[in-house]
């Protein structure tokens, strides 16, 4: 896994990760650190969350919540797969939502008003846009929970 650091302040952090896994690399479970949510960019891969499994391709959404357990698969991706993610301490959830429901769904399927706020933030990422990064992710973040 490839870690980009794009912005970290003192509620909220932007990372771009690159996962290279394909079918021939063994899954394991991890937990989730922070609320978060990420904007998958590019490839594909399957998402176990809480007994559901998600297929998570360009434009899906992952929800992460603090201690909630989750396996990434890669069963039919061999190119790996990017997300945008943004990470963020509790304080800032409450402001911008913390309806609990929200935060469980563990991720959303690609929809048109999600992926323009994705689009938003990955312009943002590339400083092809004069909305701030953190600007931008917390509307995306906001429109998902």
């Amino acid at each position: 896994m490839l870690l980009t650091s794009l912005c970290n302040t003192s509620n909220l952090t932007a990372n771009l990760y690159r996962c290279t896994a394909g079918p021939e690399d063994r899954s394991f479970v991890e937990a989730h650190e922070s609320y978060s949510v990420a904007f998958v960019r590019r490839g594909s891969f399957g998402y176990l969350n809480r007994g559901r499994h998600f297929d998570m391709l360009p434009g899906s959404i992952l929800i992460g919540r603090p201690g909630d357990e989750y396996t990434c698969t890669h069963d039919h991706h061999d190119g790996g797969d990017e997300c945008l993610c943004f990470k963020l301490k509790p304080e800032l959830v409450e402001t911008v939502g913390d309806d609990a429901e929200g935060w469980q769904r563990g991720a959303v399927a690609p929809r048109a008003e999600l992926m323009v706020l994705g689009a938003l933030a990955e312009a943002a990422a590339a400083g092809d846009s004069n909305v701030a990064i953190e600007e931008a992710g917390l509307a995306l973040v906001a429109k998902v929970v």
